[in-house]
Order: C-alpha cells, then sequence, then structure tokens
C-alpha cells in the first residue's frame, strides 16, 4: 500500500509539473509599453478574479490528481482481488488433487488387499487339497482293498458253498 501512495505522489507531482512546464506565458512587455494612465484603471476587481481562476485551476488540478489517486487505488485493489481469487483457486484445485491422489492410494490399498486375500484363499484350498489329496487316495484306496476283501471273502463263501452242495449231492447220491 506505501508503494502505491509512492507512486501516486510521484506521478501526481510530475504530472503537476508537466502541467506549468507546458503553460508558457509569452515574454513579460516592456515597461515603456505601460501607461500611467493604465495602471488606474487596473482595479482590485481584476486581481480577485485572476486569483479565483487561478484556485478554480489548482481545485481542477486537484480534482485531477484525486481522481489518478481513487483510479490507482482502485486498479491496486482490483489487481489485489485478482491475485487473491487466483491465490484460493490454486489452493482449492491443489487441495482437490491431493484429495484425489489420496482416494486413489485408498483404492489401490484396497485392491491389493482384495488380491491378498484371494491369493491367501487360493494357498489355503491348494493346501487343503493336497492334505485331502492324499486322504482322498487313502479312502478310496481303503475301500478299492475292502472291496477286494468282500470280492474274496465272497469268492470264498461261494467256494465253500459250492463244495458243500457237491458234498450234499454226493451224499444224495450215495443214498
Amino acid at each position: 500500500m506505501q508503494r502505491e501512495e509512492d507512486t501516486q505522489y510521484a506521478s501526481a507531482s510530475a504530472a503537476h509539473q508537466s502541467m506549468h512546464a507546458g503553460h508558457n506565458h509569452g515574454p513579460p512587455l516592456d515597461e515603456e509599453e505601460y501607461d500611467d494612465e493604465e495602471e488606474e484603471d487596473y482595479d482590485s476587481q481584476d486581481d480577485e478574479e485572476y486569483e479565483e481562476d487561478e484556485m478554480d485551476a489548482m481545485t481542477e488540478e486537484q480534482r485531477m490528481e484525486e481522481g489518478r489517486r481513487m483510479f490507482q487505488i482502485f486498479a491496486a485493489r482490483m489487481f489485489e482481488q485478482r491475485v487473491l481469487t487466483a491465490y484460493r483457486e490454486k489452493i482449492a484445485r491443489e487441495r482437490q488433487e491431493r484429495l484425489i491422489e489420496e482416494l486413489e492410494e485408498e483404492n489401490r490399498l484396497d485392491v491389493e488387499r482384495e488380491a491378498k486375500k484371494a491369493r491367501e484363499l487360493k494357498k489355503e484350498k491348494t493346501r487343503r487339497n493336497s492334505r485331502s489329496k492324499p486322504k482322498k487316495r487313502r479312502e478310496q484306496n481303503g475301500e478299492a482293498e475292502r472291496a477286494a476283501e468282500e470280492a474274496a471273502q465272497k469268492a470264498l463263501e461261494e467256494k465253500r458253498l459250492e463244495e458243500q452242495r457237491r458234498k450234499e449231492g454226493r451224499a444224495t447220491k450215495e443214498t
């Protein structure tokens, strides 16, 4: 703000000087051209009008200077508002990007956890299958052995029954 005021006063004083520099008067009239009569005609009313004109000119000059100052202040505030708005938008974008990154990271971790769970379940299933395969084989082997034993017992039973029939058939023939 101080720099703005310094700039305003510097430009205002430069403008003030340039106004006076461009305001040239002709060379003063020679004394010979003055008449004593003219001096008598000169009255204080003309002097007052000159002072009023000068005051009006100063007032106009002051108005211009004040207008310039007001414009510079307005322009500085507009610039400040633009910068502030741009800064706020930048901060909002950064926060939004951070939030998106956090959400993506969270999703990635969820996917990794699910993949890890799936791998562990698959490993466990494979282990169970590898453990149960020998068990199944044993069960199948045991069933096969039992079936073989049963078949052998049936065969023995049939053989025995057949021998018994033969014996009975011989005995009936002999009698």
